[in-house]
C-alpha cells in the first residue's frame, strides 16, 4: 500500500506522485485533501457570513423536499456548528457506523447487519465470509465514501472544517431501533443504546373520516400495502406494473390499503383506497 509521509506540500519528493498515484487518507499529514497531490480540489475557504447564510437559506426553504442530506453530511453541521451529535438509525447501525462510536465488533461471532447470514448455523463459510466483508465495506468507505462526501460538504460549506471522518468520530451518542431479544445479540458501548419497541405510541388515535368509513364498510377483511418510505411506486414501477396491482387487487374479495405517492389514482378498483401516509399502528392496531 502506497503512502507519503510529506510534513509540508506533497511536491516532487512525494512518494505517492513518484507512483503517478494522488495522495489519500492513508497518507500521513495531508491525509489526500491538503497538497497539492490531491485528488479532491478544494475551493479558497469562504467567509463564515456567507456560509451562515448558505446554511439559513437551506434550513428556511420552504421546498424542503428538494434537499437530501445523508448521515455523513448532516454530521458535517454539527462539526461545523461545533454541536454534540447523536446518531439516530431506524434500524441498526452498520460496521462504519458503530466503529465512529468505537462499537468495533468482532466479524467473526457478531457479522454486519448486511452480511446475508441468518441468526443460526453459523458456519465457518459464514464467518470468513463476515471476515471478508468487514475488511471490504472499510476500505471502501474509508477510501471511496468519505473523501467524495468530503468533497462534497466542503463545496457548500467551506474549507474551515475538519475531516468528515474525523467529525463523524465525535458523535456522543447512537440510538438504534434494535432489541436483543427480536435480533442478533450484538455487545455495545455505553454510548450506544437500544431503543427497539420503545417507540410505540399509547395514546388513542383516530383516522381520517374517510378511512375510517373504508375500513368499516370492509367486511371481509382487509390488506394493507406498503413498500416503505424508501421506495416511491410512483418511480419505481411503470403504469403497466402499477396496472397489473390494480387488477390482481381488484380481483380480490377483501379491501386494500394502498400506501401510494399520490391521494388519486386513474382507474383506481372501488375496493383500493390509497393515500401518501397511512398510520401504519392505527391501521393494523384495529385488527387487534
Amino acid at each position: 500500500m502506497i503512502s507519503c509521509k510529506c510534513i509540508k506540500d506533497c511536491n516532487a519528493a512525494c512518494s505517492c506522485r513518484k507512483a503517478g498515484l494522488h495522495c489519500s487518507v492513508v497518507c500521513g499529514s495531508c491525509q489526500g485533501r491538503a497538497c497539492s497531490n490531491s485528488e479532491i480540489i478544494l475551493e479558497d475557504p469562504g467567509d463564515d457570513e456567507e456560509i451562515d447564510s448558505r446554511l439559513e437559506e437551506l434550513m428556511t426553504n420552504e421546498n424542503i423536499e428538494d434537499v437530501e442530506l445523508n448521515k455523513n453530511q448532516m454530521n458535517t453541521l454539527g462539526g461545523y456548528y461545533e454541536a454534540p451529535l447523536i446518531g439516530i438509525c431506524s434500524l441498526g447501525a452498520a460496521t462504519n457506523g458503530l466503529d465512529a462510536i468505537g462499537n468495533v465488533l468482532n466479524p467473526v461471532v457478531t457479522p454486519d447487519q448486511n452480511v446475508p447470514i441468518g441468526r443460526s448455523n453459523f458456519s465457518f463459510r459464514d464467518r470468513l465470509l463476515s471476515i471478508f466483508y468487514s475488511i471490504w465495506i472499510r476500505i471502501y468507505y474509508h477510501w471511496h465514501i468519505l473523501p467524495m462526501e468530503d468533497k462534497t460538504v466542503r463545496k457548500y460549506l467551506g474549507n474551515n472544517l475538519p475531516y468528515l471522518g474525523q467529525i463523524e468520530r465525535n458523535v456522543s451518542l447512537l440510538l438504534l431501533n434494535r432489541n436483543q431479544i427480536s435480533h442478533r445479540i450484538m455487545p455495545v458501548v455505553p454510548g450506544v443504546i437500544e431503543f427497539g419497541g420503545l417507540n410505540y405510541n399509547r395514546a388513542v388515535q383516530t383516522l381520517n373520516p374517510d378511512l375510517q368509513d373504508f375500513l368499516d364498510k370492509s367486511n371481509n377483511g382487509v390488506i394493507y400495502f406498503s413498500l416503505g418510505a424508501a421506495i416511491k411506486l410512483v418511480d419505481f414501477l411503470s403504469p403497466d406494473q402499477v396496472q397489473i396491482f390494480k387488477s390482481v387487487f381488484n380481483k380480490l374479495p377483501y379491501n386494500v390499503l394502498w400506501k401510494f405517492e399520490n391521494d388519486t389514482m386513474e382507474s383506481k378498483p372501488e375496493n383500493i383506497f390509497v393515500s401518501k401516509w397511512l398510520n401504519q399502528s392505527v391501521v393494523l392496531g384495529m385488527a387487534t
